[in-house]
């Protein structure tokens, strides 16, 4: 069915990237990140498993059950597939590279051939995803290889009704499209609405997840969920003969039927695939130039913006700038974000979480100050191809530091504000120390992007790497991110142990608060001057790395 040429061309593919990650470990540079990388790896990976293994000794699965899970991954596969239907999301399952659009749409080979080609590209790099996914989840489930089965079988069936979905709007006209999405959307509401009236019924007396698995066994339940079923049991199957195999090769026959549909569409999608496959490119370039996340931009063509600031010596146009770049290429971001911070008190709480336990939300904000600025590139890191632009601006350089670090720190910590706030009304007893780590946001965030983008002129990198096997790439990032998380609690640390001295000697809290408030505003103030000076030497000939 399939020419033994792409076959071929499969087998090169995946041993090229592997010889590429070789070669790359043969210079001491290389070895070096290459170990940092595996390194970093291991100690991500290595607790996930020991935690696996004492909860399932010890029989304490603590946030999910295994009945959980049944009951509620058939109601996730049916919301992303009636939204698949209605939003187009499944563009990224017909994408080709365009390096695969120049040479094999141009090859004798039929369309047929080239859906089998790209459905089993996307298996073989499914395989790694779902041992890597199943490496953290599988301590909620019974057995390590009924996880991944599962993962593997359901995220193949999810991208192949993606294509489905998207090769039957190819075929049919806009209006018979139009008609046929009203009539799922009619159908899905009727019976969810069927399905919510009789979970309510039970919900109230066994709880709603007992109320899903009896829903799961009713009519409307096996018409609205019923296929989506056998990759819930899969996954949770507690003997690998008995129980997974059986719900597995149902799953794995409902992937062939939906393979055996696509093929028998047969529909000329190279058009389709082309404007895919350069949306998709001009993404990941806007990804590795910092403007915005692939998976998060919204069109970039908009063209609303923000009133203009005053010019504040130069410091105000650089704000209005990063503000529009913002809010034109990131509103989904800036949707889903809000609604993450103002939901995290509630699941907090709905996780049974003391109101004393503070542990959680130290979590939560050493994650969000790591991970989640790094989502917000709207300072230099965003301008790594605008260098020249930017130095060629008749603004003092400490003007242009000053204001490139504003945007991400005036976001960031209304985003903050939105996340403990929501964590406030759902944790009374901790809300004294919530209001305390609220003042201290504005001088943490604002030293936070500084040693960022201080340490990004200093090593500049792009945010994006270039492959998947680009270990080099993840070991330098690794590296750069340990040196700024150790100068940043250098910093903090100092900080806050003056400020505590003086609480010890006064006995006065107000003023060691004072006291170090003032100390960590003025340590990020003092990087300032340093950044400018690290600007003011950046030359985009030299210093710009290669993409």
């Amino acid at each position: 069915m399939i020419s033994s040429s792409l076959v071929q061309l499969l087998r090169l593919r995946y041993k090229s990237r592997m010889r590429n990650t070789l070669r790359s470990v043969k210079t001491l540079r290389g070895a070096l990140y290459f170990s940092i990388a595996a390194a970093v790896f291991l100690l991500w990976m290595a607790p996930q498993i020991i935690l696996a293994f004492h909860e399932q000794e010890n029989g304490n699965h603590n946030l999910f059950s295994t009945d959980a899970i049944e009951a509620l991954l058939p109601f996730g596969l049916f919301a992303y597939c009636l939204l698949n239907v209605f939003l187009n999301l499944g563009e990224k399952s017909i994408y080709f590279t365009p390096a695969e659009i120049d040479f094999l749409f141009a090859s004798p080979f039929h369309r047929k051939e080239l859906l089998l080609y790209k459905i089993l590209s996307n298996a073989m790099t499914l395989i790694f995803t779902s041992l890597f996914i199943a490496v953290f989840t599988f301590r909620f489930a019974h057995h390590f290889i009924c996880v991944a089965a599962g993962f593997f079988l359901m995220i193949n069936f999810m991208n192949q009704f993606s294509m489905t979905a998207l090769l039957i709007k190819q075929i049919v006209t806009g209006f018979a499209y139009t008609r046929f999405r009203q009539i799922v959307l009619g159908a899905a509401g009727l019976l969810l609405a069927a399905g919510c009236w009789q979970m309510a019924d039970y919900a109230s007396s066994i709880g709603w997840i007992e109320a899903m698995r009896r829903f799961q066994s009713s009519l409307a339940g096996v018409i609205m969920i019923g296929i989506f079923i056998p990759f819930a049991k899969t996954m949770t199957a507690n003997n690998i003969l008995t129980e997974m195999l059986p719900w597995a090769s149902i799953a794995l026959l409902l992937n062939m039927v939906l393979v055996y549909g696509i093929l028998q569409l047969d529909a000329n999608y190279y058009e389709r695939a082309e404007a895919v496959s350069q949306k998709i490119s001009q993404a990941a370039q806007r990804m590795k130039k910092g403007q915005s996340s692939p998976f998060f931009s919204s069109k970039a063509e908009s063209k609303s913006g923000l009133s203009m600031l005053p010019a504040w010596g130069g410091i105000g146009p650089i704000v209005w700038r990063q503000f529009t770049t913002a809010y034109r290429n990131s509103k989904i971001l800036f949707l889903l974000l809000p609604i993450l911070c103002i939901t995290m008190g509630p699941i907090l709480s709905s996780k049974g979480m003391s109101s004393n336990d503070i542990s959680p939300m130290i979590m939560v904000l050493v994650w969000f100050s790591f991970f989640v600025s790094q989502m917000l590139p709207f300072d230099f890191r965003g301008d790594l191809d605008r260098m020249d632009w930017l130095k060629m601006l008749p603004l003092n350089p400490l003007a242009i530091a000053i204001g490139q670090l504003l945007t991400p720190t005036l976001v960031f910590t209304t985003l903050e504000f939105l996340l403990f706030g929501g964590i406030a009304l759902f944790f009374a007893k901790t809300q004294a120390l919530l209001t305390i780590v609220l003042l201290f946001l504005i001088p943490f965030n604002f030293l936070l992007f500084a040693v960022d983008n201080l340490f990004f002129l200093v090593f500049p990198v792009r945010l994006a790497q270039k492959g998947g096997g680009d270990f080099q790439h993840f070991g330098r990032s690794m590296l750069q991110f340990f040196i700024r998380m150790i100068t940043l609690f250098a910093i903090v640390g100092i900080a806050g142990g003056i400020g505590y001295l003086l609480y010890i000697i006064t006995q006065i809290q107000s003023l060691g608060l004072i006291a170090s408030w003032i100390l960590l505003f003025s340590a990020a103030c003092s990087i300032v001057p340093w950044i400018a000076l690290a600007f003011e030497r950046f030359d985009p000939s030299i210093h710009t790395p290669a993409e």
